[in-house]
C-alpha cells in the first residue's frame, strides 16, 4: 500500500499546491495511506520536479506554511549560482559573486534542518533514509562531472598539474576537498584558478556538517525541543568566532576553507528553521525584510572584491540577507514575485548541476587558450547551462523520483559502483604522474600539437620552473634551535606562515657575517637577492622576506594578514647584533601600497643611510607558457610583448617607475631603475638575448636561473647599486 501511495503522490502536478492538498486529503479520507511517512528530499540544491516529499509531509500534517514548496527559494538559488558563475567567468560588475556560496550554505541549513526537525519530532527519522536521499541528490550529477573532468585532465594536463588533480579528486571522494585545498592552494590565487575541482570544497563543508548535525538534533529534540534555537545560536557564535579569529590572525585560508569556520553559515539557516513556526510577518514587514535582504546581497555582490577580508564579519551581509528573504515566507510583494518567475525558478532547479559543470569547463578553456576572450567564456557558460539542464532532466529528476534506482539497495550500490569507477580513474592518473617525463611525439605536449619552436620553448620553461622551485624558492620558517648555517645558508628569513620575530632574527643572525647587506621584500625581492649574490659574490646578503608584501608593516586586506609584523623593531634588534651596511628594497609594485612604503622608508633611514629602491620588474597577466600556448597557429613566438597588449600587460610600468623615483627622491634614498633591463619604451622582453632556449621568466613575474644570471650582470653595472653594495664601511647600523 505504501508503494502505491508514493506512486500516486509522485504523479502530483508541479505547481498545483491546491491540487496536492486535495489529493492528499482524498488519500487520507479513503484510508489508503494511513500514517504515511513522506520523506523530504531537499537541500542546498533541492529540486522540485514534482511535489517534494517535504511538501507532502506538511500537507498530510495539516501544516502548509512550513514545508510547502516555496518557488522563491529556487529563485534565490538562481541568484546565488548566477553570481558565482558570472564572477568566475569575469563577466559584469559582480566583483563579489563568490558570496553566492554563502547563500547556498544558508539555504542548505534552512531546508535540510527543517526536514530533519520535522522527521525527528514525529519519530520518522532514519539515518539510512537520510543518506539515501543525499546520495540520490548529490551523486547522479556529480559522477559525470568527475568522469569528464578526469578524462580531460588525463589528456591535457602534464605530470605536475595532473598530480594535483588526482589529489583533489581523491579528496572530493573522501568529502575532504576543503582540507586539501586549504593545504595546497588559495581560492583567489593563480594556482587555485587552474584547479578544475576547486569548487568541490563547498560540497565537502556541507556534507561534513550533515555527518554530525543530525545526531545533535536527535539528542536535543528528544531531550528538550525548546532548547534547539539556543543550541543553534551557541554553535553559530562559536563557529563565527573561530572564523573571525583565523581571519584577523592572518590565516585567511583557514577561515575560508575550514569546516569549523564555515559551519556558522549553515547554522544561520538551521537557527531559522528552528524558529520559523514563530515567524508570521505581515505583508508590510515581509516587504521590508525582502528588500533589506536583497540590498545586503547586492552590496556584497557588487561592492566586495577578491581583496575583501572574507569570510568573517563581511560574510554577515550575504548570510543575513539570505536569512531575511527566507524568513519573509514569500509574502513580500516586490522581491518574491520576481524570484518566482518561471525562468528564474528554472535556473534554480538546475543550479546544482550548473555549479558543478561551470568551473571545470572554464578552467580547461583558460588552460587551453590562456587569452580566452568574451566569446570563448560565453560559450563555456552556455555549454555549462546545457549540460546542467541535461543532468537535471535525464539524471537528477528521474533518480530522485525513483524512476531509476527505485530501492534503497540500488541507490547504495550505485554509490559504490560510481566511487569504484572514480577510484579507477584516480589510479590511472596517479600512474601517469609517476612518469619522470611526459611522452612527446611529433610535438604533442599536454595533449596539444605544437610546432618545434613552441615545444622547445615550453620544455625549457618547464625545466627552469623545476630548478627554481627546488633551488631558488628557499624561505626559512623553522625555529631558532633548528637553524643551521650549513643547511639553510642562502635562505630568506621569512615571515610567511605566521613565523615569529624571534625566528626571523635567528635566521638573519645565523647567516650574518662581519658586514652585511639587508634585502627587504617579497618573492621579486628574493630574485633580486639571488642576482645580487651573483653580481657581488664577495658581499654577504641576508633577506627579510614575506610573500606578496612590500617592505612595510601594515594589514594586507588582499591576503588577510599583517605584512612584515614588527619590521621596525626587528631591524633595530638586528642592528644590535650584526652590522648592516646597506638596505636594498625590492618587491612587486602595487599602486595601493605606496602609502605604506612612504611611511616605512623614513624609519629605515634612521638606522642606515645607504638605501636603494630597486624597480620596476614587470608582471604579466598570464604566465609565459600559457601565453605561448594561446598564440594562434600562424603566429610565431614573439621576442617581446607590446606594452599595449592589454591581455598580457595590465600595468603602466613607466608610470610606476616614475612614481618610485619620486618616492626615492623625496625620502632621500637612491633609486635603481631596472625597468630598462626588462622593457624598452614599447615592449617587454620574454627571452635572454632573444633566444627561445633562454626564457627570462618561468611564470608571469619570477625570473629563470638563466634570466637571473643576465640580470646580475645588469645590476653590477648600476651605480646606485654599487654605492650601497660596494662600500662595506659606509652607513653601518649603529
Amino acid at each position: 500500500m505504501a508503494s502505491s501511495c508514493l506512486a500516486r503522490k509522485s504523479r502530483l502536478p508541479l505547481w498545483g499546491l491546491r491540487g496536492a492538498k486535495a489529493k492528499a486529503q482524498q488519500l487520507a479520507n479513503r484510508g489508503k495511506c494511513p500514517g504515511t511517512s513522506v520523506k523530504a528530499e531537499s537541500g542546498v540544491w533541492g529540486i522540485v520536479g514534482r511535489v517534494a516529499d517535504a511538501r507532502m509531509l506538511a500537507i498530510l500534517n495539516g501544516d502548509l506554511s512550513l514545508l510547502a514548496y516555496r518557488p522563491e527559494l529556487d529563485g534565490l538559488r538562481a541568484v546565488a549560482v548566477l553570481s558565482v558563475v558570472l564572477f568566475h567567468a569575469g563577466f559584469g560588475p559582480i566583483s563579489g559573486g563568490y558570496v553566492g556560496v554563502d547563500i547556498f550554505f544558508v539555504l542548505s541549513g534552512f531546508l535540510i534542518s527543517s526536514i530533519l526537525i520535522q522527521e525527528i519530532t514525529t519519530h520518522q527519522f532514519s539515518f539510512s533514509r537520510f543518506y539515501e536521499r543525499r546520495i540520490r541528490r548529490l551523486l547522479p550529477p556529480l559522477v559525470p562531472v568527475l568522469l569528464v573532468t578526469g578524462c580531460a585532465a588525463f589528456v591535457f594536463f602534464d605530470r605536475v598539474p595532473l598530480e594535483g588533480f588526482s589529489k583533489s579528486l581523491y579528496s572530493t571522494l573522501a568529502l575532504s576537498a576543503n582540507w586539501y585545498f586549504l593545504s595546497s592552494v588559495g581560492y583567489f590565487d593563480g594556482p587555485g584558478e587552474s584547479t578544475p575541482l576547486l569548487h568541490m570544497w563547498s560540497l565537502s563543508v556541507e556534507e561534513q556538517f550533515y555527518l554530525f548535525f543530525p545526531i545533535i538534533l536527535i539528542l536535543i529534540i528528544r531531550k528538550k525541543r525548546t532548547l534547539l534555537p539556543a543550541l543553534c545560536a551557541a554553535l553559530l557564535v562559536i563557529s563565527f568566532a573561530i572564523a573571525t579569529y583565523y581571519l584577523y590572525a592572518g590565516k585567511q585560508e583557514i577561515a575560508f576553507y575550514s569546516s569549523l569556520a564555515r559551519f556558522w553559515e549553515l547554522l544561520v539557516g538551521a537557527l531559522l528553521a528552528s524558529v520559523q513556526a514563530r515567524l508570521n510577518p505581515s505583508r508590510r514587514v515581509a516587504d521590508a525584510m525582502e528588500i533589506g535582504g536583497l540590498l545586503l546581497l547586492g552590496v556584497a555582490m557588487f561592492l566586495y572584491t577578491p581583496e575583501t577580508l572574507f569570510p568573517g564579519p563581511a560574510a554577515l551581509l550575504p548570510t543575513f540577507g539570505t536569512a531575511l528573504i527566507i524568513a519573509a515566507h514569500g509574502r513580500g510583494r516586490l522581491v518574491s514575485p520576481v524570484l518566482k518567475w518561471p525562468s528564474i525558478v528554472w535556473v534554480g532547479l538546475i543550479s546544482y548541476g550548473l555549479y558543478l559543470w561551470h568551473w571545470p569547463i572554464l578552467v580547461f578553456v583558460r588552460y587551453l587558450k590562456p587569452l580566452a576572450g568574451a566569446y570563448e567564456l560565453t560559450a563555456a557558460v552556455l555549454i555549462s547551462v546545457l549540460l546542467s539542464a541535461a543532468s537535471y532532466y535525464w539524471l537528477e529528476a528521474p533518480i530522485r523520483r525513483k524512476k531509476v534506482f527505485s530501492t534503497k539497495r540500488s541507490v547504495f550500490n550505485f554509490g559504490i559502483i560510481a566511487t569504484a569507477m572514480l577510484a579507477g580513474m584516480l589510479s590511472l592518473s596517479m600512474i601517469k604522474t609517476v612518469e619522470s617525463a611526459r611522452l612527446k611525439v611529433n610535438g604533442w605536449v599536454r595533449g596539444v600539437l605544437y610546432d618545434d619552436s613552441r615545444v622547445s620553448a615550453l620544455a625549457v620553461i618547464e625545466k627552469e620552473k623545476k630548478y627554481y622551485m627546488g633551488n631558488l624558492n628557499l624561505n626559512y620558517h623553522g625555529g631558532l634551535d633548528e637553524f643551521s648555517l650549513s643547511r639553510f645558508n642562502g635562505y630568506t628569513c621569512s615571515f610567511d606562515g605566521g613565523n615569529t620575530q624571534d625566528r626571523v632574527l635567528g635566521c638573519l643572525v645565523g647567516q650574518a657575517k662581519k658586514d652585511n647587506i639587508l634585502v627587504v621584500g617579497d618573492s621579486v625581492g628574493r630574485d633580486t637577492m639571488w642576482a645580487l649574490r651573483r653580481a657581488y659574490p664577495n658581499n654577504n646578503f641576508i633577506m627579510i622576506h614575506q610573500s606578496a608584501c612590500p617592505p612595510a608593516e601594515f594589514f594586507n586586506k588582499s591576503k588577510g594578514n599583517t605584512c612584515f609584523p614588527q619590521l621596525d623593531d626587528t631591524m633595530q634588534k638586528l642592528a644590535k647584533q650584526v652590522n648592516v651596511n646597506g638596505i636594498v628594497l625590492s618587491f612587486r609594485y602595487r599602486p595601493r601600497h605606496w602609502v605604506h612604503i612612504k611611511n616605512s622608508i623614513p624609519k629605515m633611514r634612521k638606522l642606515v643611510d645607504n638605501i636603494v629602491l630597486v624597480g620596476v620588474n614587470p608582471m604579466f597577466l598570464v604566465t609565459v607558457d600559457k601565453y605561448i600556448k594561446g598564440l594562434p597557429d600562424n603566429v610565431s613566438i614573439p621576442a617581446a610583448i607590446d606594452k599595449g597588449d592589454g591581455k598580457m600587460i595590465g600595468w603602466d610600468f613607466d608610470g610606476i617607475a616614475q612614481e618610485a623615483e619620486q618616492v626615492a627622491r623625496k625620502n632621500h634614498i637612491m633609486f635603481a631603475d631596472v625597468s630598462r633591463f626588462f622593457c624598452t619604451h614599447s615592449a617587454c622582453k620574454l627571452w635572454v638575448d632573444g633566444s627561445y632556449e633562454k626564457p627570462l621568466f618561468w611564470d608571469n613575474q619570477h625570473m629563470t636561473n638563466l634570466g637571473m644570471s643576465s640580470y646580475a650582470s645588469y645590476l653590477a653595472s648600476k651605480p646606485e647599486i654599487k654605492q650601497v653594495v660596494g662600500d662595506a664601511s659606509a652607513g653601518a647600523l649603529q
